[in-house]
């Protein structure tokens, strides 16, 4: 697992969208507001401009609160060493965290298959857990865009479904409210706790401080959210708004939509969530609050009538942890199903793996995107042109592909500083790649040290 992880990080980690004078678009809008909100909740004062200037930040609190030890770094960094500012340390460190996050997030998977389905070979449960992983699309915002919320949401997710399962009430309270604190679309994460309250009536492990507990923990997240949903608003946009004029052919779009249509580009995802509903009635009642987060998520992307400008349906991301749960029940239902599922797991992630490889590419060159330019310089953003179909249509091009593997991979970054030291130079978050990649290598020994005591911990 750590070797695979390693080689993932070597491989797919993309520091460049963090980087101010490449991406300004990036941060004047989503990115820029969840930075915003960490440095306002600190009282840090920003020392770039443009940071959240073309939007309400309306944004939720819960992935700069997971980032507050990247910031306290990024503090020290700059005390130490003064090449690059606060702000961008803090970025590089955040980008850090959160491709920890998700690897964290792998662990408490493959911990929660052992639990789940004991008689899944290990290797297989190691590959699973990084497949669901990979697939979620959370790999690819801890791999390129790692100032969003994704990273975090999957790792909060991850986190309740093993908690649910190893029957930790505190730990699962606290992860469901800072997941529904981290995306308000995942409020029905809650109907998974529900349903383990259910569940366990007959062991009594949840006591009736936890479920006042959780009560309150409800209670506070439902004014949160319907707050935004129906008053607010999120991005201008309420709910009452967004469910308004819906027809049959929203649900076509995201079933099968030339764009990012789930049955093309999220087959397993997909393929859990009908098998969900045949064994509805089978189900424990968490695997049942599990798939109605599926639902509803889902009836949120449909309702939206898009995936949300970025890369694949992202509002699906904290509801695939809610697929793993129910995937592992069908399993131990159905005993058969256990080989389709690994191979719908395989299928997704290198499928997601391609797709991310396609857009990478698409974006590097502008294909399929809207170019404009103001006072900040270049801006890009997403057009209408449906991803998929174009991204088809780019298959054979081969400038594209040659595009996306020039993006600059961690491994990419200390084997051109090698040919060329002076590379690197005005791109980087620190200036000069010596302290860059002295960064990046003590952070990836942070990320190895840290796995292994997680490994070691849990093993005793």
């Amino acid at each position: 697992m750590l070797l695979l992880c390693a080689l993932l990080f070597l491989g797919f980690f993309h520091p460049r969208w963090g980087f101010f004078e490449t991406n300004r678009f990036f941060w004047s809008v989503d990115d820029g507001c969840y930075l915003k909100r960490l440095f306002d909740f600190l009282g840090f004062a920003l020392d770039r401009p443009g940071v959240c200037e073309t939007t309400e930040n309306y944004f939720p609190i819960g992935a700069p609160i997971a980032w507050l030890p990247a910031a306290l770094l990024g503090r020290a960094s700059y005390a130490v060493a003064s090449a690059a500012s606060v702000t961008e340390w803090t970025i590089a460190w955040i980008m850090i965290e959160a491709f920890a996050a998700w690897t964290a997030s792998i662990l408490f998977l493959e911990r929660f298959l052992e639990l789940a389905a004991p008689r899944i070979p290990p290797v297989r449960r190691a590959f699973l857990a990084v497949g669901a992983g990979i697939a979620s699309s959370a790999f690819f915002y801890a791999a390129n865009r790692q100032v969003l919320a994704h990273p975090m949401e999957w790792f909060f997710a991850a986190a309740l479904v093993l908690s649910l399962k190893e029957r930790r009430p505190l730990n699962a309270l606290a992860a469901a409210g800072l997941l529904c604190l981290t995306r308000y679309n995942d409020l029905p994460a809650l109907l998974m706790v529900a349903g383990t309250f259910v569940d366990s009536r007959s062991d009594r492990i949840f006591t009736r401080n936890h479920r006042l507990a959780f009560g309150v923990l409800l209670a506070l997240c439902l004014a949160y959210v319907g707050w935004v949903a129906f008053g607010h608003g999120y991005g201008g946009v309420r709910l009452p708004e967004l469910l308004a004029g819906l027809a049959w052919s929203d649900f076509g779009r995201f079933l099968w939509g030339a764009d990012w249509g789930v049955a093309f580009t999220a087959p397993w995802f997909l393929a859990v969530a009908v098998i969900g509903g045949v064994l509805f009635r089978e189900l424990s009642w968490t695997a049942r609050g599990a798939f109605a987060w599926i639902l509803l998520e889902s009836a949120l992307c449909i309702a939206w009538r898009g995936n949300g400008s970025m890369f694949a349906y992202r509002y699906l991301t904290g509801a695939y942890a809610a697929a793993v749960w129910i995937a592992m029940e069908a399993i131990v239902l159905r005993p058969g199903l256990a080989r389709a599922n690994a191979i719908l797991v395989a299928v997704s992630a290198v499928w997601t793996l391609v797709l991310g490889h396609l857009y990478q590419g698409m974006i590097s060159l502008g294909i399929g995107m809207q170019i404009a330019r103001d006072a900040t310089g270049l801006e890009r953003r997403i057009s209408n042109l449906p991803f998929l179909s174009t991204a088809m249509e780019q298959w054979g091009n081969l400038e594209v592909h040659r595009a996306s593997l020039a993006q600059a991979s961690a491994f990419y970054v200390w084997l051109k500083s090698l040919v060329d030291p002076d590379s690197l130079a005005g791109t980087v978050l620190v200036e000069g790649p010596t302290l860059f990649l002295l960064t990046l290598a003590v952070a990836f020994a942070l990320l190895v040290v840290g796995l292994t005591i997680a490994r070691a911990t849990r093993k005793n």
